[in-house]
């Protein structure tokens, strides 16, 4: 093992575009300025499809059909229900450093995106302290860790999201706790700097949440005054510079001679995710192709008391819920038109969507006899495409992919959904309804907003800055992805990477 220590740092969900935009005007010095002593590169990824799998890609150094990932709330066959993942998933999900005995790098990992609480290993974990995606809140590795250290993990510094469209005031606040969370996880980091560490690892969640909430206006309501739109409008470049100071202060304070690695697995854009109507536009579908209006829920009494609190006020409530009642209530409201017993199931997802067949001998309550499994995948791959703009005409559905179809591979590619529906690279605010000719209308919630309040969300692209000894400035990277990160951080301690890994270490000539 080598004796230099490494630093990685995740900027979570941050957008390439953006950091090379704002360097280049001098937003960003410290990204800037490890560039200029490093390297930079995008980083890609295995599969575009489904939000949830850039995190385990990168900590298990597997493709998606092998860690099995693509949401936090997944669908169970055996169970007919979905389930959270956790640390007791499959062992493929286990992150690389989870494995380090005693005679192996002592690990600090604080905040790391996407992963499940943590389990003893050779070093201290802190997992859901102020991250966007958070499996569970709060827990840290070993339990009984010093007093002075759980008092600075009394206070959250990133509270959970805000759903559904806000007005400026709110969004105002949200800003500044995203402005400040990088601050705080440096206090936090200052904590640690003292155990004897070989590989140093700290999430910043701010732009991840930035991102989803400050891309454009669309998620503003009512339509904010122009002071307050100027102030939306530079919210997200000011939470990147706030991440940008926080780097700077942590290469202060572990030292310029770190190895260091700033890491983002995925990437933000525009909102064009129409999992909000998927549900509908199955009803609509099953109630044209043969199923009888059994399987379709109308729009009872619980959907029209729901209507009458706005999402802000409704996800306040339910965060105040125990999280498996909350993980229930996302499922059911993704799953509201269809029933239990329906041959065609809507899957939660919070990007593409999913939809699997409820097949009998593989669901708990299958109902679609085996003989009829390819007619409802050829139902769904030919009806979903008619969807269009009810007043562009504009297509909406890029194109349905049956797993097999993702282009990825693997022991758990059963794991994922049986379609998938990928959407056009088009604007969702601009929708008041969506129209087929074959299968009817569906309305728009929110016309000319985003219905979740969320105006970007997320893109298969990360990036990569490496500075420090042994990284040549200006090194020039073949092919890099999110898949090669865990292989290339092994082989910068002096480790071979895990037999199940299928990347490669970066910097190999």
């Amino acid at each position: 093992m080598r004796n230099q220590k490494i630093l990685v740092i995740f900027l979570d969900a941050a957008e390439h575009s953006l950091v090379e935009r704002w360097m280049q005007d001098g937003s960003l010095p410290t990204l800037s300025a490890l560039r200029a002593r490093g390297c930079y590169a995008v980083l890609g990824l295995d599969s575009d499809e489904l939000n949830g799998q850039p995190w385990p890609t990168f900590y298990t150094g597997q493709n998606p059909g092998q860690h099995g990932i693509y949401h936090y709330l997944q669908w169970q066959p055996d169970a007919s229900s979905t389930r959270r993942i956790s640390k007791d998933w499959p062992s493929t999900l286990k992150p690389f450093w989870r494995s380090f005995g005693e005679a192996e790098p002592f690990v600090v990992a604080l905040d790391v995106p996407g992963v499940s609480e943590p389990v003893p290993f050779n070093g201290i974990e802190l997992v859901g302290w102020a991250t966007h995606d958070t499996l569970a809140y709060g827990y840290y590795e070993p339990h009984q860790i010093e007093k002075s250290k759980r008092s600075a993990l009394e206070d959250r510094p990133v509270p959970n999201e805000k759903y559904g469209l806000l007005p400026a005031g709110e969004l105002k606040k949200i800003a500044l706790e995203l402005e400040a969370a990088p601050q705080r996880m440096t206090q936090l980091a200052k904590h640690f700097y003292d155990q004897p560490w070989n590989l140093f690892m700290i999430g910043f969640s701010s732009t991840h949440r930035g991102g989803h909430k400050f891309w454009d206006l669309s998620g503003a309501y009512p339509v904010p005054s122009e002071s307050d739109a100027a102030v939306l409008k530079d919210a997200l470049r000011k939470v990147y510079m706030a991440c940008d100071q926080a780097v700077g202060q942590l290469l202060k304070d572990v030292g310029q001679d770190v190895l260091t690695l700033v890491v983002a697995a995925h990437g933000m854009r525009e909102n064009y995710t129409r999992t909000t109507v998927v549900s509908e536009m199955l009803a609509n579908i099953l109630s044209v192709e043969g199923a009888t209006n059994q399987h379709v829920n109308s729009f009872g009494w619980l959907r029209k008391f729901r209507s009458l609190f706005p999402a802000s006020f409704r996800h306040v409530v339910k965060t105040n819920l125990p999280v498996w009642i909350q993980d229930k209530f996302t499922a059911y409201w993704q799953m509201e038109r269809i029933k239990r017993d329906s041959p065609v199931l809507v899957i939660p997802s919070d990007f593409d969507g999913c939809l699997q067949i409820n097949l009998q001998g593989r669901e708990k309550h299958g109902v679609v006899p085996p003989q009829d499994y390819e007619k409802w995948l050829s139902i769904l791959e030919q009806a979903l495409p008619t969807f269009k703009d009810a007043d562009t005409g504009e297509p909406i559905v890029r194109a349905v992919l049956r797993r097999e179809q993702l282009g990825l591979r693997g022991a758990n590619l059963h794991r994922f959904p049986d379609l998938t529906i990928k959407w056009h690279y088009t604007p969702v605010k601009n929708h008041r309804a969506i129209f087929s000719e074959r299968y009817g209308e569906v309305s728009w919630p929110t016309p000319g907003f985003v219905p979740t309040g969320r105006s970007g969300n997320h893109r298969a692209q990360g990036f990569l800055f490496a500075a420090g000894q042994g990284i040549s400035p200006g090194k020039t990277l073949q092919n890099p992805r999110v898949i090669d990160l865990a292989p290339t951080i092994l082989h910068l301690l002096g480790l071979q990477p895990f037999p199940e890994m299928e990347g490669r270490n970066l910097f190999d000539d």
